[in-house]
C-alpha cells in the first residue's frame, strides 16, 4: 500500500500530516511513503529527515506542467510571428525559468523557491502575459482600422 504526505495549502500552517518518526513506523509495517518535497519545512522537518526514515520524495508535477505548459506558449507565440520575436523569446526565457528553476528549487529545501522566487516569478510572468494581451489586441485593432 503506498502512502502520499502532503504540504499544507495554507498560509502560515506549520503542522505536518506525519512525521519522519511517524514514516519510520509506516515503513516498518510495509507500507510505500512518498512526502512531496517541502512538506515538513513549517515544522522545521527537512526533506533529508524524510528520506532517513525511509521516505522517497514525489516528484512535484504541477510546478513541472506549468513550466511546460508556459514554454509551449512562449515557442508558439515565437512560430506565429503574431507579437515581435523578442517579446516572444522573453515570455521563452521566464517560462524556461519557472520550468527549471522552482522545481530544483523545491526538490533542493532552498526557502526562495517557495517565497522570493515563486513571489518574483509569477509577478514578471503576468505582466508578461498582460503586455501580451495589450500587443495582440494592439494588432488586431490596426488590422481591423479601429485603432
Amino acid at each position: 500500500m503506498k502512502v502520499g504526505i502532503t504540504k499544507e495549502i495554507f498560509r502560515g500552517e506549520c503542522r505536518v500530516a506525519a512525521t519522519p518518526e511517524t514514516v519510520k513506523r509506516m515503513v516498518k509495517l510495509g507500507l510505500a511513503v512518498t512526502v512531496e518535497p517541502g512538506a515538513g519545512l513549517g515544522s522545521h522537518i527537512t526533506d533529508a529527515d524524510y528520506k532517513d526514515a525511509g521516505a522517497t520524495l514525489g516528484e512535484h508535477l504541477g510546478w513541472l506542467l506549468q513550466g511546460i505548459w508556459a514554454v509551449g506558449i512562449g515557442v508558439l507565440l515565437l512560430r506565429t510571428r503574431q507579437v515581435p520575436s523578442w517579446f516572444g523569446a522573453m515570455g521563452l526565457a521566464l517560462a524556461t525559468g519557472w520550468a527549471v528553476l522552482v522545481p530544483i528549487g523545491t526538490a533542493a529545501d532552498v526557502a526562495w523557491a517557495e517565497t522570493l522566487g515563486v513571489a518574483v516569478l509569477y509577478t514578471v510572468w503576468f505582466v508578461w502575459v498582460g503586455a501580451l494581451g495589450l500587443l495582440i489586441l494592439g494588432r488586431a485593432r490596426r488590422r481591423a482600422g479601429t485603432g
